[in-house]
Parts: C-alpha cells; sequence; structure tokens
C-alpha cells in the first residue's frame, strides 16, 4: 500500500472506489487486479480502512469530511 498513489492523494474518493468496486485485470491481463469489497464493508468499516490505510501507508494526516466521501462513493 505504501506505493499507491490513492492513500497519497488530497481526495479520498479514489481510494474508496478502488476498495469499493475493485482493480478488474484487462482482457486477458494476469496483471494487477483487486476484489471488490463494496458488497462485503459498512460505511463504518470503509471508513475505518481509509482511515487506518491513509495513517500507516502513507503517514499523511487524515482526511476531512471522509465519512462523507464514503456516504458520495456509495451513490
Amino acid at each position: 500500500m505504501p506505493v499507491s498513489v490513492a492513500v497519497y492523494d488530497a481526495d479520498p474518493r479514489s481510494l474508496l472506489r478502488i476498495v469499493r468496486e475493485g482493480i478488474p485485470p484487462a482482457q486477458g491481463d494476469s496483471g494487477r487486479w483487486m476484489p471488490a469489497f463494496g458488497g462485503a464493508l459498512t460505511d463504518a468499516q470503509l471508513t475505518a480502512l481509509a482511515a487506518y490505510l491513509r495513517r500507516h501507508a502513507a503517514n499523511a494526516p487524515p482526511w476531512p469530511n471522509l465519512a462523507r466521501a464514503v456516504e458520495e462513493t456509495r451513490r
């Protein structure tokens, strides 16, 4: 995670979308992918996960209004 650009971004929505929707590999590609966790995590769990990753993977200050960003990416 420390090399993931999304944890350093000033806006948390990129990371939140990746966690919710996953990263599907390109057709026929065995490269980078991640399963979607949108159906497995509550908004509170996703907020806690994003805050944890921001702090421990990026060693960056918390995102302001993270809970609202989580709610907005659910729509």
